[in-house]
């Protein structure tokens, strides 16, 4: 299983791959088949797969990738040399900056808070709460919150001030408790 987006592209000889979707149960079917030279598979970042040779020599080229919305830099654009580390980190799954959310922040700081682009949580809300379910746990949380949860799931980032206004219903420190929770948890990043 690797923590990034990929594609395999079959270079010489034959390979047999072995892939499914992500489940707890270890004899959840799987998907096999046999690539060939010019032969590619694409799959998502924690797919569970094997690979293995049918009997010959074979190569095959592995590129990871992820998804670059544009929304903050233009394609094309250098990455500063001070923000290089920052954004690598940003991009990790199950990784978390320690000091995402500052205790001592206040309403009007910069920085955008977004899910995983690699794996966005599902989120399911009933009358009461909303139930996100994430790559490193599921959570339950208040209702009121769930047009800022729907918007991170739609791929926006979201500032502490929008947050807020989204979040009108709750109280700024519940607003404030919830995006700590979720940055701690890996589940939410604090982005450029």
């Amino acid at each position: 299983m690797d923590d990034h987006n990929f594609v395999a592209l079959q270079l010489h000889g034959p390979k047999n791959w072995a892939y499914g979707p992500i489940s707890s149960d270890p004899q959840s079917p799987t998907n096999e088949l046999i690539l060939n030279p010019g032969d590619y598979l694409v799959a998502p970042a924690n797919t569970p797969h094997a690979v293995s040779g049918v009997g010959e020599l074979s190569l095959h080229l592995t590129i990871a990738f992820d998804f670059v919305s544009g929304e903050t830099r233009p394609w094309g654009s250098s990455i500063e040399d001070c923000d290089r580390l920052n954004h690598y980190e940003s991009t990790r799954i199950g990784s978390h900056w320690p000091d995402a959310f500052d205790e001592s922040e206040s309403p009007n700081s910069s920085g955008r808070y977004r899910f995983s682009p690699r794996q966005r949580p599902a989120i399911n809300c009933n009358d009461k709460y909303c139930v996100v379910e994430a790559h490193v746990g599921v959570y339950r949380i208040d209702r009121r919150a769930h047009q800022f949860l729907e918007a991170l799931q739609r791929g926006r980032r979201i500032s502490l001030d929008e947050a807020l206004e989204i979040c009108a219903e709750l109280p700024n420190a519940q607003v404030h408790s919830l995006i700590r929770g979720l940055c701690r948890a890996g589940v939410l990043f604090k982005g450029i």
